[in-house]
């Protein structure tokens, strides 16, 4: 039986040489400026999210293991997903973000577990399994209910008729969509598999990339609002140091409308 000819090797390389011409391009048509404000955004997420620390509030935890083992993921794929967006990757994009705001959902699932079933002379057993390499990953389905049944989460959906776990819950479905190679994502009709969406691998498309970079907000708007909620503490601690140069706003980062209110939840609630 003859052998099937195949180019994928010779397709990899010229992809390469596609998305380093993409890269390229982008600066040349002026939308670099959006890749550099999402990197701002990541770099804010972080120092947001570490200002869990900063509270003198003797019921939490401040001890910053659990951020260190678990938010360097969150930038890192942050920053892929920026990287893989600036290069015509734009299904990969959105499949690094999922991991991202899958991590991010992780570290609070631990961080919580800490203040509420501390162990003494340890950590936690799920992080502490989880960072021997014992134990996998917890999925949404471990993480969502705990996260769920915050007093402060449960509070803010009576206010606001919705959950800020669950609209977080609701966007990684979305990202899923992406990495998982669905045809169409049912949120927004569109494609999410190679065939479907509309650029070549590694090439620039307009509407690709401004509809990735909608998600990329979304994600890390959504990663700053089950913290926010959960601890609203991060809000109170947040100084605007740097913003412009550095870091974005916490009005720029709470971007989305149920961000927002997110944002304002969380700035009435400086004690948690």
């Amino acid at each position: 039986m003859p052998r099937i000819s195949s180019s994928a090797g010779g397709r990899a390389l010229e992809i390469m040489d596609v998305s380093l011409q993409t890269a390229n391009d982008v600066k040349n048509i002026g939308i670099n400026s959006a890749l550099d404000t999402l990197s701002k955004k990541a770099n804010s997420i972080l120092s947001f999210i570490y200002g869990y620390v900063l509270t003198y509030d003797e019921s939490f935890d401040t001890d910053d293991e659990i951020l260190n083992w678990t938010i360097v993921d969150v930038v890192d794929d942050l920053s892929a997903a920026i990287w893989n967006l600036g290069t015509g990757f734009y299904k990969t994009s959105a499949s690094c973000q999922r991991g991202s705001l899958e991590m991010a959902s992780v570290s609070l699932y631990f961080q919580r577990l800490e203040n509420e079933s501390p162990i003494q002379g340890g950590y936690n057993e799920a992080f502490s399994k989880w960072d021997g390499g014992i134990s996998s990953t917890p999925n949404w389905g471990t993480t969502k209910p705990r996260l769920q049944n915050s007093l402060l989460v449960k509070k803010f959906k009576d206010e606001n008729d919705f959950c800020v776990i669950e609209e977080a819950h609701s966007h990684f479905k979305y990202l899923c969509s992406f990495t998982h190679s669905r045809a169409f994502s049912p949120e927004d009709g569109e494609g999410t598999n190679s065939m479907n969406m509309l650029n070549q691998a590694g090439e620039y498309n307009q509407k690709e990339f401004e509809r990735i970079v909608k998600a990329l907000d979304a994600t890390i708007a959504n990663i700053a609002s089950i913290w926010a909620v959960t601890y609203p503490h991060t809000v109170s601690e947040w100084t605007d140091d740097g913003v412009g140069m550095e870091f974005v706003s916490l009005d720029e980062l709470f971007c989305t409308p149920k961000a927002k209110k997110a944002l304002a939840f969380a700035r009435s609630h400086t004690i948690t």
